[in-house]
């Protein structure tokens, strides 16, 4: 994961989870908001499948975190939601982001990590 005291281009949440390996509760930190314009290393993270990759302080085990998160791309004046599953009330949630950010020229909703993958091979491979 991307180093919290590096880039003030990153929002960051500490959470708890529970290992799917040893079964033990931890706490890491997950990015909850990214501008890849300003840290484009996060967006290699996402190519390399290292992004919010978490690691459990018991027996080592390093997960996917499978928070949702914000994904901007200032530059390109979009910004897409990303949930790595669908949300209880799916509706509500995006009416409340449209609300909110609904002045970026591009507002998207992702709800799987293949979406945003595929966002950025796209981007990276048909410039």
């Amino acid at each position: 994961m991307l180093n919290p005291h590096r880039n003030r281009a990153e929002a960051y949440s500490r959470e708890s989870f529970q290992c799917g390996s040893c079964g033990r509760h931890f706490e890491a930190s997950v990015i909850t908001w990214v501008d890849v314009s300003k840290t484009p290393q996060a967006r290699q993270a996402l190519m390399n499948w290292q992004f919010n990759v978490i690691q459990c302080t018991h027996c080592g085990c390093r997960h996917f975190s499978g928070t949702p998160f914000f994904y901007e791309d200032f530059e390109e004046g979009l910004l897409v939601a990303v949930f790595p599953a669908i949300p209880e009330k799916r509706g509500e949630v995006e009416k409340s982001i449209r609300q909110r950010y609904g002045y970026y020229p591009v507002l998207e909703f992702f709800y799987d990590m293949t979406q945003i993958w595929m966002l950025l091979y796209f981007q990276e491979h048909y410039k």
